[in-house]
């Protein structure tokens, strides 16, 4: 199972990425903060939801993934739905990355979990919330917050790994 402070995106598998099926690696998020949702109830989700929610963590400089939690193949899912999401979705049909991740499979909540990985690829935050605009409002704070710390790091590296030259 993975632990805050273990890497996070070594994770493969088939996903439905802007209506399409494809094959999907974790690697392809590296450098990147990402926020990987297991989502119980996908199918119950308009593409346009799922999409809204990714563009805001975009904004954030975030990615939003959707990891299906189910064992109805993502194909079927969305094959009646007018609109499928441009945001990736991972299908888990076998339960290998919810087992990865501590995430009961066939544990039907209504909850989500989500971790939230940083730009190394590094786990740092699980959370288990609603998928509702004022929960995942405080996600893409949360995300804001480790940016502008982040950044105030650096700054600070580069302010004291500067070396004043002193004649003598």
């Amino acid at each position: 199972m993975k632990r805050n402070g273990m890497h996070a995106l070594d994770f493969h598998g088939p996903a439905l990425v802007e209506g399409h099926l494809t094959y999907l690696r974790g690697t392809r998020y590296v450098n990147r903060v990402v926020a990987l949702c297991f989502l119980p109830y996908v199918g119950l989700l308009s593409a346009d939801e799922i999409d809204r929610h990714a563009v805001q963590f975009e904004e954030v400089g975030a990615t939003l993934l959707i990891v299906s939690s189910g064992v109805r193949p993502l194909d079927r899912l969305w094959i009646g739905q007018p609109v499928k999401p441009n945001t990736p979705v991972l299908a888990d049909l076998c339960g290998r990355l919810h087992r990865s991740f501590g995430v009961a499979a066939v544990e039907r909540t209504a909850r989500c979990h989500t971790f939230m990985i940083n730009r190394k690829g590094i786990l740092r935050l699980r959370i288990m919330h609603d998928f509702v605009d004022r929960d995942l409002e405080t996600l893409r704070k949360i995300v804001g917050l480790t940016d502008i710390h982040r950044a105030a790091e650096s700054d600070h590296e580069a302010a004291t790994n500067k070396a004043e030259y002193v004649p003598v």
